[in-house]
């Protein structure tokens, strides 16, 4: 049975340039983002893809939970999301995406 993850970015610290989109993990973050990795291996969970936001903070979590995983991890694919008011990613869009991976829902 395929099964669907939905994870939040670990603890962001305040941005250098006041944008959020630029926000980066804190050291606290970090650690977060790497108990996740390695509770997902410690429980059998494999990703076969991960979708990210191209928010700093959000592909910093995938980068330390990917390297915890290793070879078990897989290759996070960046995709742009509601960085203003009118999204870059609709949810049709984002279903389209998915599709591959809901066919088993």
């Amino acid at each position: 049975m395929k099964k669907l993850l939905v994870l939040r970015h670990a603890e962001a610290g305040m941005s250098l340039s006041g944008g959020d989109h630029s926000r980066d993990l804190t050291a606290r973050g970090e650690e977060e983002a790497r108990q996740v990795g390695r509770l997902l291996l410690e429980h059998s969970y494999w990703p076969d893809a991960v979708l990210v936001s191209d928010a700093m903070r959000t592909r910093q979590t995938a980068i330390w939970i990917g390297s915890v995983m290793g070879e078990k991890g897989s290759t996070p694919m960046w995709i742009r999301v509601c960085t203003s008011a009118r999204p870059a990613l609709s949810a049709r869009s984002s279903m389209r995406l998915l599709r591959p991976w809901t066919r088993c829902f």
